[in-house]
Formats: structure tokens, sequence, C-alpha cells
């Protein structure tokens, strides 16, 4: 019997947020038959409980800083060395650099994975040797969603032949719950009410500003109007989005309620999903809202536009316009049966191309693709 290869997941945030999870899903399913999975995390936070959960075997290597860098790298490489890895497979722009260093070294192919614009940081510092690094040690570095493999060819010195596009999954079957009660008397939301939610931790990427101007159109347009934003807001961000909150005139409308590990009972209490980022590399939250079947309204901010149908499994309207956001929402209000036929359409687009099975499929193929080629083996720049 052959034994399985293993691969090293390599991740430098401890969760929870959108990366963290695929990181862990992809660890977890990856876990048996011809793989086995070794996480290495930066702290025993969300992520590292996670893994620990789904039966990963878990390393914590606790600073990736530019001073520590040495250490760390001394660090993973005991790892590789210890646990005979196959094939290294980094999370975010980051720790994929160092990666690619690694792999290298060890003479043992690299995969990266990039969830977002915010990956690379505009004033990103030794930009050139960062890019020469991953063009140099990298099999394959993966992109969420076509938009942002295209942002990232048109905008850095990233070679297009190690480039792929995977999109994220979710395991479907835990959406399944409708109308869910618990969630809207935890916050005092009427049956008569219509819950317009969104799930994401506070980041300015996620605009969240946009989100308020439009509950207050809609709150001035309306009554009945509630809304809710899910996600981690212990930050100076949400200080600044509470304060708008309140000069909205929207305290009593608006919950900001938190993390929460029961998303899809949250999203079964919603009646409407409302997404207003400026910018999403892909977005697990639409899909999990599909699933969920709720209709949704998202901005065309990049990972949207690849997972739903304008008018066929959800509405796309402009980026940075909460008129159009709150013109949408008004317009499926008012039509519970397109609701119905928009988040039912959007389950079965989400059945067919965004489960957690084939993200994981997907992945082993290309596993198996870049070790086929051998250790050591590293493409020069005139290899197609």
């Amino acid at each position: 019997m052959t034994s399985p290869k293993t691969v090293l997941h390599v991740i430098n945030v401890g969760g929870p947020g959108g990366a963290e999870t695929v990181c862990v899903n992809l660890a977890r399913g990856l876990n048996s038959g011809p793989w086995r999975s070794i996480a290495v995390v930066p702290n025993r936070g969300w992520t590292y409980r996670a893994m620990i959960d789904g039966g990963v075997e878990t390393v914590v290597i606790d600073d990736m800083s530019l001073s520590a860098l040495p250490r760390y790298l001394y660090a993973l490489s005991n790892v590789v060395r210890k646990y005979d890895v196959h094939l290294i497979h980094c999370h975010l722009f980051g720790v994929t650099v160092v990666g690619a260093l690694l792999g290298m070294f060890h003479h043992v192919p690299v995969v990266g994975t990039v969830h977002g614009e915010g990956d690379l940081r505009a004033n990103e510092s030794l930009r050139r040797l960062k890019f020469a690094l991953i063009n140099r040690g990298l099999c394959r570095l993966v992109f969420v969603s076509e938009p942002l493999r295209q942002s990232f060819l048109r905008t850095t010195l990233l070679r297009g032949d190690i480039t792929a596009v995977i999109p994220n999954g979710i395991d479907v079957r835990a959406y399944d719950s409708q109308g869910n009660e618990t969630f809207r008397r935890e916050y005092g939301v009427a049956d008569d009410e219509f819950l317009v939610g969104a799930v994401g931790n506070f980041r300015v990427a996620k605009g969240y500003d946009v989100f308020l101007r439009s509950a207050a159109i809609l709150a001035a347009s309306e009554p009945g109007y509630r809304f809710v934003l899910v996600g981690q807001h212990d930050n100076d961000l949400a200080k600044s989005l509470a304060h708008l909150r309140d000069e909205l005139g929207l305290s009593q409308r608006v919950a900001f309620v938190g993390f929460r590990s029961d998303v899809p009972a949250v999203l079964s209490s919603f009646d409407l999903y409302a997404l207003t980022s400026r910018s999403e590399g892909f977005s697990i939250a639409v899909v999990e809202a599909m699933a969920s079947r709720l209709p949704i309204v998202a901005t065309r901010c990049g990972g949207p536009e690849q997972i739903l149908e304008d008018g066929a499994t959800g509405i796309l309207v402009a980026n940075e316009s909460p008129e159009d956001v709150a013109r949408a929402i008004t317009l499926l209000r008012a039509n519970a049966d397109e609701r119905r036929r928009l988040g039912n359409a959007a389950r079965s687009a989400v059945e067919a191309h965004f489960t957690v099975a084939a993200q994981i499929h997907a992945y082993a193929t290309l596993y198996e693709e870049c070790v086929g080629r051998g250790p050591g083996h590293f493409m020069s720049t005139e290899e197609s």
C-alpha cells in the first residue's frame, strides 16, 4: 500500500476569516486517502482550534515579522524535514513569498493562494524581489477568481504561466435550515420586520459605510426595516462605523453583532443579504447566502460578478452606490415571488459550481501535477 504524501498548509493569520476558512477546509478535506495534511499557524486561535477539531496535526510558529524571518524560515524548515513534506501550500501573499524561498531550499513544490486584492499592499516593500521569488519558486499561484488573477497580472511582474483559478467552495448541506427565528428573537426583530444582513469582519474593503448609508435611505423610505452586520468589530474602523450609524439615526435599527459560530442559523433568519464591498477576491459569504436560498444584492466589486448572474441568481449594482443598493432592496422587498425565485436559483448554482468537494478535488489535481514534476523542478522564465 502506497503511503500518503504530506502537504504542509501554512497561514500566518489566526482567524476567523475567509482565507482561514479555506485553509482549514482544504487541510481537513485533504487529510485522507493519498494525502496527509500538516498545518502551521501563528497562534492557538480560531484557525488552530478548527484544524485540531478536524484531526489535522498543527504546529504553532508565532512570528513572521521581517526581523524574525530567519527564525521563521528555520522553524518551517524543521517542519518540512520532520514530516517529510512533499508539497507546501501557502495562503496569502506574504507567507507565499516565504514558501517560495522554502521550496527552493528544500526542492519541494510550492502552491500559493491569493484570496483578495488586500493580500498585496499598495506600498508593499521589496515588491520586485518578492515577485522574482514567486516567479522562480512556485509551481502555481492560485487565485480565487478570474478578475483577481487579471488584476495581479495587470499590476505586477507576476508570470501568467504559473497562475491558476480555483473558486472557493462550501459544504452546502450545512445551509439547509430554513426560517430560524432564534437569532431574530435575540435581537428583537419582529416577524413582520424585513431583516437585511451581511457577514464579514469589519474591514475597509467590506464597505460597511455604504451598507449604513443604504440602510438610512431604506429606513427613511419605508417602515419595518432592520439591519445586522455580523463579524469581528474590535477595531478603530468599527468605532467610526458605530459613530456613523448614530449620526444617521440608525442606532435602534442596525445591530453590530460580532463574530458568530452559527452562521448558517444566522443566515436562515435574514430576509435578504446585502454585500456592499469595495473589493472582493471571491466572497465565501455570498456563496453561503446563496446556499441559504437568500435573495442577494451585491456590488460589482470583483468576486460577486464571478459568482452571481445578474437577474438570475442575484442582483448586481454599482460599486460605492448606497442609492443603487437601496433601490434594489426596495424592489425585492416588494416582490416575494422574485425573492423566492432568486434564492432557489442561487442554491442550485452553488450546488453546481461552488461546493467544497469540487474545490478540494481541484486542489488535489493541482497537487498531483506539481508533485509529478519531481523534486527541484522549477520552471524557468523561458518555459511555457
